[in-house]
């Protein structure tokens, strides 16, 4: 198993990426504490891993919240002896363009996005030095990169690219290493409301991907799972796209030109 006795912390781990994180990594032999806001949530992954013989604990909680943040790291210290691995998935989207978002919005955006990996970082960093290092795996996204609507989510996704990079180089002589991974559009519970009011809303979305659909959280997992295992031993400051090739080129954008060249 690629992560036999590890301690992972997973952030946002009721839901979407974050829970299918939360189970692969259990599948590959991590101790896994869940720092998840919604209590059913949280606990429907936590008993799902418990039956598949795995090991697990649920804190019910903010990734924006010191004292929710710490009661996750001392979870890890005190019942499964240290912490290994954290995955910082826990976000918070809303809003459009700037004239459109008002401050308070905006505020909470940076905080559930680049404050919450801050913080959990700075809880976790200590307990990793102590166990001679760590990964922390960040979820940014392809927002960070590219235009894609969203103004206050896709800057605080592209602060915590610059988080990771900074802390790599920051904590690398410690052997904690810290990298991010750039989701395109992946299917999660997020995204129900935007469904159940368009039902074909993502096949219009996978026609500008490459590879003609969008990804599934599992597939995120196994990105997280890598750069979380020992196989990864050499990567650190790194950002892994995982998009289906949306920012490598956009096929309708082509389509469209290539119609008015004809």
């Amino acid at each position: 198993m690629r992560l036999e006795g590890k301690v992972a912390w997973i952030t946002g781990g009721g839901a979407g990426i974050g829970k299918a994180v939360a189970t692969r990594f259990a599948q590959e032999g991590a101790t896994v504490v869940v720092l998840e806001l919604d209590r059913d949530r949280g606990e429907a992954v936590v008993e799902a891993i418990r039956r598949a013989d795995g090991e697990a604990a649920l804190v019910v909680g903010s990734a924006t919240e010191l004292k929710d943040v710490n009661r996750a790291c001392d979870v890890a210290v005190e019942i499964y002896g240290g912490l290994d691995i954290l995955v910082n998935n826990a976000y918070y989207c809303h809003g459009t363009r700037v004239l459109d978002i008002d401050p308070d919005l905006w505020d909470r955006n940076i905080e559930g996005c680049l404050k919450s990996a801050y913080l959990c970082s700075r809880a976790a960093l200590p307990r990793m030095i102590n166990r001679g290092g760590g990964s922390i795996v960040n979820i940014s996204s392809v927002n960070a990169i590219m235009s894609y609507g969203e103004s206050a989510y896709s800057a605080a996704k592209a602060g915590v690219i610059s988080l990771s990079k900074t802390m790599a180089v920051d904590y690398g002589p410690e052997q904690v290493r810290v990298n991010a991974i750039c989701p395109g559009t992946v299917i999660t519970e997020g995204w129900r409301p935007a469904l159940e009011k368009d039902p074909e809303l993502f096949e219009r979305i996978a026609e500008i991907y490459p590879l003609k659909r969008v990804g599934k959280p599992e597939e995120i997992a196994n990105v997280a799972l890598f750069l979380a295992s020992d196989e990864a031993s050499f990567v650190t400051g790194a950002v892994v796209v995982a998009d289906g090739g949306v920012t490598s080129g956009n096929p309708a954008f082509l389509d469209h030109v290539e119609g008015k060249l004809s």
